[in-house]
């Protein structure tokens, strides 16, 4: 756009999109996963992009036909959206999205479902608790490992606990479960229910306090997180008085009796370790320390009715040349408890794609590995980008299925050799080395090989081949000997040439001449 008023005379550049009509296509639901449990109660949300799309429009609900809106989010202007609200625990939500240009708003995706996960201590949902483990303290267990003045007594008005004063010097002392084997197949989620109190004296600060750890080899101990405990710790020991665990989150002050919950789902199929510390300094109080009673090891059990199917990898990427044919291996799962007949399909969005597998029949915890090939058009520029969605649907429930995207760029190859404005002035019967710089300008790693040509009589030597990465530079060694006969002034010609692995075709040259160090004296003659 340009304007003119008299002598002065203006231009802008003004960017325009022609959008035929509304998208036609319809975003696929990626994350959080259809069917997926335990999910954070601040999700974050991704679905595959369409083209023509300006905006995305999010709608997120309670029930499959969208009838309660928990959330409707407009003008999202890419292919993500982080949920800034918390949703509620343990419950199902279903989400949806669709693709909005100038010209209208293309269909939904198809309905994704998860749960979100459930507070400490609690099953997701479609499970059921079992005790698998437990232990009441009533008298000094024989699998439980009791140290530094840990013991099995009295404590908070109650008999029958194990216990832990809390002096007033520096102490650690610590309550070891015995190993367990935490279940994994068919199992959500697996927790410690207990009961827990605890009093380290009146100060206001937290110099005396508990806390618990865990460890899968009984040598290396970690604390759990926060998240997976409740009631979470209320203060960090301070690092003053010699507190051996200073500086790190504790329970603190007083709690009488009360449930205690941390959730082990992390370490579903390995064997792990627990460990209850008390840690005190020389701060001059002593108080009751803490007690723990009833412990419990509880696994959520699957009801049958669980379905869920779930591709992995669920993405991947690559860069491979045009006219290249792409294998892509996954595996598709049934996380469910029923068997499933599974419809596999493939969107390349003009691309030719061909499945190993379209229909699979997958019993209950079984997989099934499949091949894809897409192949890249032999005449798609450098640096395009396509994307392949895969959808693997139930034919006995439509309402189970999970995706999978493959994203390929076309290889762009761009090498550049550069050389310092002077070269050094060679002597004649010595070597003499320089550098030049080769930069990787394209899109991906390459390994380049290296030409050198020279006046005959001039021996050099270059690197053979050098591997450079994705916008790197290297400096490229260049030795060239000037013959022991040369004379002053005299020159060379070097040509360089890098030549990409990646794209043969691709290469970059570099000439210079090069000179021998003096200068010729020309003596007139004359005639008399």
């Amino acid at each position: 756009m340009s304007g003119k008023n008299g002598f002065v005379q203006q231009a802008r550049p003004l960017r325009l999109t022609v959008n035929p009509a509304a998208p036609a296509s319809t975003p696929l639901p990626q994350l959080p996963a259809n069917g997926e449990n335990r999910v954070s109660l601040q999700p974050r949300f991704e679905w595959l992009a369409v083209e023509s799309a300006a905006a995305y429009q999010l709608q997120i609900s309670t029930d499959r036909d969208f009838a309660v809106s928990v959330l409707t989010v407009a003008d999202i202007p890419q292919p993500s959206f982080e949920l800034s609200q918390a949703l509620q625990p343990n419950r199902t939500y279903y989400w949806r999205v669709r693709a909005v240009n100038g010209c209208g708003a293309g269909g939904y995706s198809p309905v994704a479902q998860f749960t979100t996960q459930p507070p400490p201590g609690e099953c997701p949902l479609d499970s059921t608790p079992e005790v698998i483990y437990q232990q009441p303290f009533d008298s000094i267990p024989s699998d439980w490992t009791l140290a530094g003045g840990w013991q099995i007594g009295s404590a908070f008005e109650r008999g029958g606990v194990a216990r832990a004063a809390a002096p007033a010097e520096i102490s650690l002392q610590s309550l070891t479960s015995p190993s367990f084997t935490l279940p994994a197949e068919n199992t959500p989620a697996v927790f410690v229910q207990a009961e827990l109190a605890h009093d380290f004296g009146d100060s206001s600060a937290c110099l005396d306090g508990g806390l618990l750890q865990v460890s899968t080899d009984g040598s290396q101990w970690q604390e759990l997180p926060e998240p997976a405990l409740n009631p979470a710790y209320d203060g960090m020991l301070a690092v003053t008085f010699g507190n051996p665990l200073g500086g790190r989150r504790a329970w603190c002050h007083r709690r009488d009796w009360s449930p205690l919950a941390a959730d082990l789902s992390a370490y579903r199929g390995q064997e792990v370790l627990l460990r209850f510390l008390t840690a005190t300094g020389a701060d001059g109080q002593s108080a009751a320390g803490m007690a723990l009673d009833n412990f419990r090891l509880v696994a959520c059990r699957s009801s049958s009715g669980l379905r869920r199917l779930e591709w992995s990898p669920t993405a991947v990427s690559v860069i491979r040349p045009a006219g290249e044919t792409v294998a892509f291996d996954l595996t598709l799962a049934n996380r469910g408890g029923l068997v499933e007949p599974v419809e596999i399909t493939a969107d390349g969005g003009g691309l030719e794609v061909n499945l190993s597998k379209s229909e699979l029949n997958l019993p209950a915890g079984g997989e099934e590995a499949l091949q894809v090939q897409v192949s890249l058009p032999p005449d798609a520029a450098p640096d395009s980008r396509y994307a392949v969605s895969l959808l693997a649907v139930s034919r006995a429930a439509p309402s189970v299925w999970a995706s999978a995207m493959l994203n390929l760029t076309v290889r762009q190859c761009v090498l550049n050799l550069s050389a310092p404005a002077s070269l050094p002035v060679l002597k004649a019967g010595e070597q003499t080395s320089f550098y030049l710089s080769l930069s990787n300008l394209g899109n991906d790693g390459d390994t380049v090989s290296l030409e050198a040509e020279i006046t005959p009589g001039w021996p050099v030597s270059i690197p053979e081949e050098v591997t450079i990465g994705l916008g790197e530079s290297q400096l490229i060694a260049v030795t060239v000997q000037a013959p022991a006969a040369a004379l002053p002034a005299e020159q060379a010609a070097l040509q360089i040439t890098a030549r990409s692995g990646g794209c043969p075709a691709v290469t970059s040259r570099l000439e210079r001449v090069l000179m021998v160090q003096g200068s010729r004296l020309f003596l007139p003659l004359v005639s008399r």
